[in-house]
């Protein structure tokens, strides 16, 4: 299964939380929208009509809980799903929250299992269409051999338990087959699968490519969290890194700036 075009608004005053989380959930597969207070959020929840709202609680001009108030006090939005995003805890706060209806809280800094498997809960689980591990986009070359055959293509996205591959032949589902991909600095890696389903050129207006699904079978127990770490690096990896530069930047030039001169005193 796969992610469909789903729309998320985050609602969040913090410049960076809401640039990682935009670029994460892009790259998740979603359509994404923000607004910096709860009274741009209810605007935008009317205007955009997401599928999910990203919430956190503390804001200037409107705070989080007044805008979930004002959510399910609207017959349009009265149940569209919330997940609130925020670094308070107490005890008071999440009773209250919890008794306006939201799908989870999750605790920043946010963790990308935690992100992924509460959306998927939100979002897909009450129809049937989720999928339960975390995948990324992976335009790289791959190595696929099945009946003694092997062919170089072209993988479109990749998972911890499959991957798609780009292809104008894909062969019957339910064909085994053996992929091998590289894994960055990590080298190859090459795990035994099958084919679970094709999609052909015309198949309607869909944005995926023509191709295949493999499903890797049961994995050798090393290859599990290599995977798992790839693909959190996949759709994080830039930005932590990015985030981790600047702050280090940031305390450089803290410690660069000469304290001001104490002021003589009469």
């Amino acid at each position: 299964m796969s992610f469909a075009r789903k729309k998320i608004l985050i609602v969040d005053d913090s410049t960076s939380t809401v640039m990682f989380m935009k670029i994460v959930l892009k790259r998740m597969g979603f359509d994404v929208c923000s607004a910096p207070n709860g009274l741009e959020g209810l605007r935008r929840a009317q205007q955009d009509s997401p599928d999910l709202v990203i919430l956190d609680l503390s804001m200037p001009v409107m705070d989080g809980r007044t805008m979930l108030k004002k959510l399910r006090e609207n017959n349009g939005s009265a149940d569209l799903p919330v997940l609130i995003a925020s670094a308070e805890e107490s005890e008071e706060t999440l009773t209250e929250i919890a008794q306006l209806g939201i799908s989870a809280h999750i605790k920043k800094p946010i963790e990308l299992d935690n992100l992924h498997a509460v959306i998927e809960e939100a979002i897909f689980s009450p129809v049937g269409t989720g999928r339960g591990c975390l995948r990324s986009p992976y335009p790289e070359q791959v190595v696929l051999r099945s009946g003694g055959v092997s062919r170089q293509l072209k993988a479109e996205s990749l998972s911890q338990r499959g991957i798609f591959v780009r292809t104008e032949d894909p062969l019957e589902t339910g064909t085994p087959v053996k992929v091998t991909f590289a894994l960055g600095k990590e080298g190859l890696l090459a795990l035994a699968g099958r084919v679970i389903y094709q999609k052909t050129s015309q198949e309607g207006l869909s944005t995926k490519p023509p191709g295949m699904a493999i499903e890797f079978d049961e994995m050798p127990a090393y290859a599990a969290p290599l995977l798992k770490a790839f693909i959190e690096k996949l759709l994080a990896g830039d930005l932590i890194a990015f985030e981790d530069e600047g702050q280090r930047a940031q305390q450089t030039d803290e410690q660069r700036t000469p304290a001001p001169e104490p002021v003589a005193q009469d």
